[in-house]
């Protein structure tokens, strides 16, 4: 299930990113996430690939969900530490702005939670 395309996505890759804001994209991931089909290690080996961390990129609340209460995967991979030590999205796009703060509450509250193994892990 970790397979990959000709782009190098994985299909979960492939669902987060599809334009649709449709309910069947959500279903899809949680069917994945919930069979075993993904989980955190289900990407190309390139960091960008990250599934949390295209939801995040996407301002994509809902998935963004899906990924860290079913899927368990670390907050940690859409997140880093600031200069002052404050935890921050990796990425903050023009794609994510009317989320960005909604997504960056809930992956700290997942990070605070003990869902993730190292606070130094970037």
């Amino acid at each position: 299930m970790h397979q990959t395309d000709d782009q190098k996505e994985t299909v979960l890759a492939r669902i987060i990113k599809h334009s649709s804001a449709s309910q069947d994209r959500y279903e899809s991931a949680q069917i994945l996430l919930l069979e075993g089909g993904a989980n955190g290690d289900d990407r190309s080996g390139d960091e960008q690939q990250d599934p949390l961390r295209i939801a995040a990129r996407l301002g994509d609340l809902e998935m963004c969900r899906l990924l860290t209460c079913i899927g368990k995967m670390s907050p940690l991979s859409a997140l880093r530490f600031d200069d002052d030590g404050q935890m921050v999205l990796k990425e903050e796009t023009s794609e994510n702005e009317h989320n960005m703060f909604a997504i960056l509450q809930l992956l700290r509250a997942h990070a605070d939670a003990g869902s993730t193994s190292s606070p130094g892990h970037q």
